[in-house]
Parts: structure tokens; C-alpha cells; sequence
């Protein structure tokens, strides 16, 4: 008996602690099993949530759609409205102004005297329909432009144009000291390399172009404002002014270029003798009426100038070579001669006489652009375009060594100040001639006077160059000889162009 107990306890023991093992796993399995239920129970109502979220923003984003479709649909019924209005009511202006010019009145007096109708409250077709009545009513529109709007206020003021002869003539004079002047700020500059000179040149040029069309086109008594007349004309026109300031400021250029290598003395009739004869072809072929002895014969004497202007370089170079080969400054005992100048301002010239066309289309037709607004998209092309010109010449130069864009900003302050004043000089003679082609086609009969005044231009540089900075100093009797011919046949050249009916302005 005393043997078995010990054994049933030990039996006993095991038996209990094998009880509590499993009890301690059943409590395990269920607090897994606890967890496992929460855990899905979570994720179900995380995906409800989702998919809760997914039909709102559908139906969000439907609604969002549908809302722009019907906006758009808007949109599209508003602006064609629109453009139907607008066509509207310009086929009305536009017929306003035949009807004006048909009664004697001006294209300019009915368009005033729509505006003074709007202003008053009338809507644009409204205005332009009474207008109309007017006209075929003989009733005169400058009575009503001058008196419709309850005086005379700031909206009455318009771009400043030369309305008589004599504002004309000295505007015509303006214009010549300009466009034969403007050169001598290059001269000025001395060491300063042209092309450096000319990044000036364009800025100041545009600035002074900007500046005359915010003051300037906004006052006086003829045409329609800088603002409104920029606003009506048309794309095509304002790309044409763009383009033909691209063009010329290539030619103008290298007019600068040529005359750093045989000085103004030469590059500039020989230059501006070739554009004449150009742009003079162009506008003779077109259909301007001239009579065509005269005509031709004037181009043969602007021909026979640009050839004495080649023998009096060639003179002049020669007699440069042989005062060299004196001073023992040559080893060479053969002169020779650089032709290189004259080439360049020969395409030059023609260069100048090329845009001649385009700044012709861009003021042509109704929606042509006026002399203030040509004068900022002209010299807007000018600017552009003398970065690209420039960056070549700087690497490809026409003389001396390969220049660098810093070199620029190493320049004295006079230098930079010298190139702004030639750009606001030539920007100022440039405009003078498209104000007079403005005023000269509205108000003015075509004058030989004027036209011959600007034209003279390049014989006020040949005076600029050999009186103030000697440059035939170095020449022979028969460089200065040759020269004297180039003046003498240019100056007859423009004023056989003055006489006939072919003279007009660019």
C-alpha cells in the first residue's frame, strides 16, 4: 500500500498540468479568434466606406462634367453671337466710311462721329445705322464730331500730322538734319566697333519710336489716336511693318559697316543711290503713274552716281596706299585697293530698297496701319532682328578681330549714350517721312519739295564727312573730282524724281 500512493500523485499532478495547458491554448485560440473578428469587421467597414466614397465621386465628377459641357456649350453660342455681331457692325462701319468719302466727308469724320454715338449710350449698330442716315441726309459730319459731344474733351485728341504746307515743310526739314545726321555719332565713338555701336542704336531707336507714339500720337487734329489706330489694323498689315523693319535694319547695318570701312563720304550715296534706284522699280512697276523718259533717265543719272562714287573710292584708296609706301609704312611697292566696303554698301542699298514694299502693304487698305503705329512695329522689327544680325557679324566681322557680348558691357557711358542718340536721331528723321506720307495722302497735294528734301539726305552725310571729318583729306584732285560728280548726279537724279508724278514718300 505504501507503494502506490507516491504514483498517483505523481499521475495526479501531470494530469492538472496538462488540464491547464489546454485551458491556456483554448484562451489563446479565442483571443485570436477575437482579434480575427474585429480585424474583418475593421476591413468591412473600411471597403463600405470606400466604396461609399467612390459612387460620391463619380457622381461628383459627373456633375462636374455636365457643368463644364454646359459651360463650354455656353461659351461657344456667346462667342459666336459675338463674332456674327462683330461682323456686323464692321461691314456697317465700313460701309459708313464709303458712304463719307462718297459725300465728301472723311473716312475719319464718320468714324468719330459713330464713337461721339456711342458714347452717348447707343450700341455700336445703332450708332453706325444714324450715322449712315446722316450721310445719305448730306447733313455735314464735322458740325456733328465737333459739336455732338458737348465740347471739345480728351477723347478728341488725336495723332499730331501736318495739316498745312508749311507745317509740312519744316517737318520735311526735321526730317533731312535726321536721316543725314544720325552718323555722326558713329564717327563720335571713334575706337568703338560698329557692331557694339549699333545694340545702342536699335534701343534707343525703338524707345524713341514708343515715346513718340504715347505723346505725340496722341494729339493734334487729324486721324485717329496711336492706341485706336493699333487696335483696327489689321495682323497681316502689322507683320508686314515688323517684316520690312527686318529687312531694312539688315541693310541699315550694313550701311553702318560700310561706313566704318570707306566712311560716310561714299557708303552713304552709293548705299542710298542703289536703294532709290530699287525701291523707285518697285513702285514704278507697280503702277505708280510716271512718265517713263524722265523716270529712266533719272535712274541712269543714280546709276552714273554710284559708279563715280566706285572711282572716287578707288581714287582715294590708291592715294592712302602711295602716302603709306612714302612714310615706309608698306614693303610693298603695289598699291592695291579693298573692295570690300564697296560691296557691302552695294547690298546694303538694296537691302534699303526692299522694304520699301512691305512698308507700303503694311498702310495699305482699310485696316492699314497709321505713321506712329508703323513707326513702333517697324522699329520693333528693328530691335529683334539686330541681336541675330549682330551675333554674326561679332563672329564673321566685316574688319578687325572676332568680338565678344562682354566686351559691350566693358564699353565708356559716352559710347553707349553716342549709339542711343543716333537710334532717337534716325527714328526721328524715319518718322518725319511717314507722318508727311500720312498727311501728303489726306490732307496735302503730293509735293515734288518734300519728297526731294528727304531724298537729299545722303548728300547732307557726304557734307558731314568731307567739311567736319575730313575724310578726303588723304585724296588726290581726282577722288575729290569724282566725288563732286556723285553729288551733282544725285541731287539731279532726285530732283527729276520730284518733277514727275511718280514723287511720293515711303
Amino acid at each position: 500500500m505504501s507503494i502506490d500512493r507516491p504514483i498517483e500523485l505523481v499521475v495526479t499532478v501531470e494530469v492538472n498540468k496538462a488540464n491547464q495547458s489546454i485551458k491556456s491554448v483554448n484562451a489563446n485560440l479565442s483571443g485570436i479568434e477575437e482579434t480575427a473578428v474585429r480585424t474583418t469587421r475593421s476591413a468591412s467597414q473600411g471597403i463600405g466606406g470606400m466604396a461609399a466614397a467612390i459612387v460620391k465621386g463619380a457622381t461628383a465628377g459627373n456633375l462636374l462634367a455636365n457643368a463644364i459641357k454646359r459651360a463650354l456649350s455656353f461659351a461657344k453660342e456667346w462667342t459666336i453671337e459675338a463674332a456674327k455681331e462683330a461682323a456686323h457692325t464692321e461691314r456697317a462701319a465700313a460701309l459708313a466710311r464709303s458712304l463719307a468719302r462718297a459725300h465728301g466727308d472723311g473716312a475719319a469724320a464718320a468714324e468719330k462721329v459713330i464713337e461721339a454715338s456711342r458714347d452717348l449710350g447707343f450700341a455700336a449698330s445703332d450708332a453706325t445705322t444714324s450715322v449712315q442716315k446722316l450721310i445719305m441726309a448730306d447733313i455735314g459730319l464735322a458740325a456733328l464730331d465737333r459739336y455732338g459731344r458737348g465740347g471739345v474733351t480728351s477723347r478728341d485728341r488725336t495723332m499730331t500730322l501736318p495739316t498745312t504746307f508749311l507745317s509740312a515743310l519744316l517737318v520735311a526739314v526735321l526730317g533731312l538734319v535726321c536721316l543725314g545726321s544720325w552718323i555722326n555719332t558713329l564717327k563720335l565713338c571713334k575706337k568703338w566697333r560698329f557692331e557694339l555701336y549699333y545694340f545702342d542704336f536699335a534701343l534707343g531707336a525703338f524707345v524713341a519710336a514708343a515715346v513718340a507714339a504715347i505723346t505725340l500720337g496722341a494729339l493734334g487734329a487729324d486721324g485717329f489716336t496711336f492706341t485706336d489706330d493699333l487696335m483696327r489694323a489689321g495682323k497681316r498689315n502689322i507683320v508686314y511693318a515688323i517684316a520690312g523693319g527686318m529687312i531694312f535694319n539688315l541693310g541699315n547695318l550694313l550701311l553702318v559697316g560700310a561706313t566704318a570701312l570707306i566712311g560716310m563720304s561714299l557708303a552713304f550715296p552709293m548705299a542710298c543711290g542703289t536703294g532709290l534706284l530699287v525701291s523707285a522699280l518697285f513702285a514704278y512697276f507697280s503702277g505708280r503713274p510716271a512718265s517713263a523718259g524722265m523716270f529712266f533717265t533719272a535712274l541712269g543719272l543714280a546709276a552714273l552716281a554710284i559708279t563715280f562714287g566706285v572711282l572716287s573710292h578707288r581714287s582715294l584708296a590708291l592715294a592712302k596706299e602711295v602716302a603709306k609706301m612714302k612714310a615706309g609704312e608698306h614693303r610693298t611697292l603695289r598699291p592695291s585697293v579693298a573692295w570690300r566696303g564697296v560691296i557691302v554698301g552695294l547690298v546694303s542699298g538694296v537691302l534699303l530698297g526692299v522694304y520699301y514694299p512691305l512698308a507700303a502693304a503694311a498702310k495699305a487698305g482699310e485696316a492699314g496701319v497709321g505713321p506712329y503705329a508703323l513707326a513702333v512695329a517697324f522699329n520693333l522689327g528693328v530691335l529683334t532682328s539686330t541681336v541675330v544680325y549682330n551675333l554674326y557679324l561679332m563672329n564673321l566681322p566685316l574688319q578687325g578681330r572676332p568680338i565678344e557680348i562682354p566686351e559691350y558691357f566693358r564699353g565708356r557711358f559716352r559710347s553707349h549714350w553716342l549709339g542711343w542718340l543716333g537710334g532717337v536721331t534716325w527714328a526721328a528723321g524715319m518718322l518725319a517721312c511717314w507722318v508727311l506720307g500720312a498727311a501728303l495722302q489726306e490732307t496735302l497735294p503730293p509735293s515734288g519739295i518734300i519728297f526731294a528734301m528727304l531724298q537729299s539726305a545722303p548728300l547732307l552725310a557726304v557734307l558731314w564727312g568731307v567739311l567736319a571729318w575730313r575724310e578726303f583729306k588723304p585724296g588726290d584732285a581726282r577722288a575729290r573730282a569724282y566725288l563732286v560728280m556723285v553729288v551733282f548726279l544725285f541731287g539731279a537724279c532726285v530732283a527729276m524724281l520730284a518733277l514727275i508724278p511718280f514723287s511720293t514718300l515711303p
